[in-house]
């Protein structure tokens, strides 16, 4: 289902609405982030949804949401980031998308997150399952933010971003995540979708959420389930979904700009950003994600000076 003031195209972004009870489109008030229409993952599926929750109730929730749980060690994913308005005090509420710790200095997030924003207005945080045990001190502020050169924002194709830290992430606090190889992402290989995305009931969880979820098809499949062949470009996207047709598990808004991961060798490795879908969870509309291994080398290049 489309959100109110979603693209012509279909596409909704994952970023959060501005209330808590946010609505991607309409997202929290006073967003940073353009809410795009991609995928919203509270963990559900499709817009591009990156919205504010101000004025949104929170939620303990039931512990399972479009299937996935809640995440109850800080240690788990440490490299997970949480997007947040720099105006907005409260971390609850101030969340708007998702990011990864790549580098001690860098998180890599969707485009759509930051394409409307100034370095200025974006403040990260890494290592807190929990928005409300966010202080003061770990808010980190943004030098820079590089959203790809090639990014659309009607098609919202090349849908990735750098920011940027102006001081680094102590290894105390937490340690990069490594990037996927092409060969990693394969057809049917389990991975894990994460973010503070919209609830099934509406609400937004004070505690990031994992949903399990099945990588749909590789880089040659020109598909990805009801998806026009138009909308889904295999070579930079990655289509994944979990549950079955009754019971979806995906993104949903908030959830944009979040990690897709898989395990390789032992490790988690980054394959996915949460980018757009249709809807939140829909076996027929899984959620897309920008392919990670397509863009290694824009990530792993030097920041400028």
């Amino acid at each position: 289902m489309l959100r109110p003031g979603s693209r012509a195209n279909g596409r909704e972004p994952t970023q959060r609405a501005t209330a808590r009870t946010r609505d991607p489109a309409s997202s929290r008030a006073g967003r940073v982030a353009r809410v795009a229409v991609p995928v919203a993952m509270g963990i559900a599926a499709a817009t591009v949804v990156a919205a504010p929750r101000a004025g949104a109730a929170a939620s303990s929730g039931p512990e399972r949401i479009y299937n996935g749980t809640q995440v109850r060690d800080d240690t788990r994913y440490p490299w997970v980031a949480a997007l947040l308005r720099g105006s907005e005090p409260d971390p609850w509420r101030a969340q708007f998308c998702g990011g990864t710790l790549v580098d001690p200095a860098v998180v890599v997030t969707a485009a759509h997150c930051g394409d409307d924003a100034s370095a200025a207005d974006v403040e990260v945080a890494v290592g807190r399952r929990a928005l409300s045990g966010i202080t003061a001190n770990e808010r980190r502020t943004v030098a820079e933010i590089i959203v790809h050169p090639a990014y659309d924002p009607t098609t919202i194709e090349n849908d990735i971003a750098l920011l940027h830290l102006a001081a680094p992430v102590p290894p105390t606090t937490a340690s990069p995540i490594r990037l996927a190889a092409a060969a990693d992402i394969k057809d049917r290989r389990a991975g894990l979708a994460l973010g503070w995305g919209r609830l099934e009931d509406t609400t937004y969880p004070d505690g990031m959420r994992q949903g399990r979820v099945k990588i749909i098809g590789g880089p040659t499949t020109p598909t990805c389930r009801d998806y026009p062949a138009a909308m889904f470009v295999s070579t930079t996207m990655v289509c994944a979904a979990g549950g079955g047709a009754r019971f979806g598990v995906g993104p949903c808004y908030g959830d944009s700009g979040g990690p897709l991961v898989i395990r390789v060798r032992g490790a988690w490795v980054l394959a996915g950003i949460t980018s757009w879908g249709i809807g939140c969870a829909r076996y027929e509309h899984p959620g897309v994600y920008t392919r990670v291994p397509a863009f290694a080398s824009f990530v792993t290049e030097p920041a400028a000076t």
